[in-house]
């Protein structure tokens, strides 16, 4: 059986509203799976979809589904994107 990833993703919005926010090079602007609004999909969150179902989600509809969820939520970040973001930070010092 396939493994399924919900992820939370920083939506074009977020970003056209807070320059501050960093995109990570090579992201894509995909659909959130549940409402079509674009967001921000990072190289290693791309490599995560050829080895697993993912549902992309934009900040309002992670949070309507963890409001309906009855069991808490388990976040994690995939060792890919926590790599990323550590070469991410190296290239910056």
């Amino acid at each position: 059986m396939e493994e399924t990833i919900v992820m939370l993703c920083i939506s074009k919005k977020q970003a056209e509203k807070n320059p501050d926010l960093f995109i990570y090079p090579g992201s894509k602007e995909m659909p959130c799976t549940e409402c079509s609004e674009l967001v921000f999909v990072s190289p290693a969150s791309q490599d995560a979809m050829k080895r697993a179902t993912v549902i992309l989600l934009c900040p309002r509809c992670f949070t309507k589904r963890v409001e309906a969820e009855k069991e808490p939520v388990k976040l994690e970040v995939l060792p890919e994107t926590a790599q990323e973001v550590a070469l991410w930070r190296k290239r910056r010092n």
